[in-house]
């Protein structure tokens, strides 16, 4: 008996539900650490997720994975910006905005300081399985 995989559709989606989405694909990819800030009144978005990469090889495909699994899922990027070098990258999604930086650009920009502690929101439930199931892989190669 053949199943079927049901498509993830996040075209109707809550900002929160698209933020939590980004957050739990980067867990998925091995992100170094994920972070939901909540961006309050702010014009430009509601959220911002940030993930960080090992190598500028691995922040690229972070960005890429999630530009493909939320267009995948019906939510497409407005703009992309910072692949050519890919230190820092930007996915535009409109109500979310991702960062992806590798370490050198974390350094030296330090992005997160903008934002108060209150405006982070706890992801655990989130990314935890996938956290789980991350670290029991790399405990076995």
């Amino acid at each position: 008996m053949e199943t079927q995989k049901t498509r993830l559709d996040l075209s109707d989606a809550s900002s929160l539900t698209v933020a939590k989405t980004v957050c739990r694909l980067l867990s998925e990819k091995l992100s170094l650490s994920v972070k939901l800030i909540f961006a309050g009144e702010s014009a430009l978005t509601d959220y911002y997720v940030v993930g960080y990469g090992r190598s500028s090889t691995h922040v690229r495909a972070l960005a890429n994975d999630v530009e493909d699994g939320l267009a995948a899922a019906g939510v497409y990027a407005r703009r992309t910006e910072g692949l050519d070098t890919a230190d820092w990258v930007l996915v535009d999604f409109g109500d979310v905005i991702l960062h992806v930086f590798g370490k050198e650009a974390s350094e030296f920009y330090r992005f997160e300081r903008l934002f108060k502690p209150e405006a982070f929101l706890h992801i655990d439930d989130v990314c935890e399985v996938q956290k789980n199931e991350n670290t029991k892989r790399m405990n076995e190669s």
